[in-house]
């Protein structure tokens, strides 16, 4: 019997990586699942921090973001959660999903 495969998440970069900006900006992403989960990697220590006060809202998912990198996104009453660091699996680019900010400051 095979070992099940690692869990994967959507996955998106905001660009360019590790840019803290002076005014959280606002995303939106498309997700048609139940109470998401948002998280971005740290760069420094490879782990996933939770991002707050996600809105849901038509299928679409916005919350804010002051630092800019990769992210991923999940249910959790319908995804397994493994969020202990960034190689618990990637299917990289977000699966076909646009990502869009709405608010940026440098």
């Amino acid at each position: 019997m095979c070992p099940p495969a690692p869990i994967q998440y959507p996955e998106f970069d905001v660009l360019p990586h590790d840019i803290s900006l002076e005014e959280p900006a606002t995303i939106s992403i498309k997700f048609d699942k139940k109470d998401p989960i948002v998280e971005r990697l740290d760069d420094n220590d490879s782990t996933w921090e939770k991002i707050p006060d996600v809105s849901v809202s038509n299928g679409d998912i916005t919350f804010s973001a002051q630092k800019l990198g990769k992210f991923r996104v999940y249910s959790k009453d319908t995804d397994q959660t493994n969020t202990s660091d960034a190689s618990s699996g990637s299917i990289g680019g977000g699966g076909g999903r646009g990502c869009f900010i709405t608010t940026a400051i440098l």
